[in-house]
Formats: C-alpha cells, structure tokens, sequence
C-alpha cells in the first residue's frame, strides 16, 4: 500500500464534481484533504477544489489513475 499526498490542480478532474459523482478507482481511498492551512475529512459531498493537498491511500496499481485524476 502507498500513501500520496498530491495538490489538485486547476481545472483537474478531480475537481469537477462532488467525490460521490466522480466514479474513483476501488483502489484508492481519499483519507483527508489540507485546505487553506486546515486539515479537513472527506466525505462523498466534498468538493475539491484547486490548491488542495489531498492524502490518499492506495495500491501501488493505483498510483497512475492518481495521477490522472489530479492532473
């Protein structure tokens, strides 16, 4: 297992829609986000937003579809 924290870019296709609505990959688990200087918990209403730092645990299998997501 990994866990990554990466920054959502403007734009990314994370940032398009509510978790709930953005169908993820079942290999990867959002654990928390750092919005502003503040540490927040995900839920499936959270919208990410660009700038956010975004801790994520996953498989290593998972690491590209990450990237893609945050890109």
């Amino acid at each position: 297992a990994e866990v990554v924290e990466l920054v959502a870019k403007e734009n990314s296709k994370i940032t398009k829609a509510p978790v709930k609505e953005l169908k993820l990959p079942s290999d990867l688990t959002i654990g928390g986000l750092i919005r502003d200087g503040h540490g927040m918990i995900v839920t499936g209403n959270t919208h990410i937003q660009a700038n956010d730092h975004v801790v994520i645990f996953c498989l290593d299998t998972a690491l590209h579809k990450i990237e893609k997501l945050f890109n």
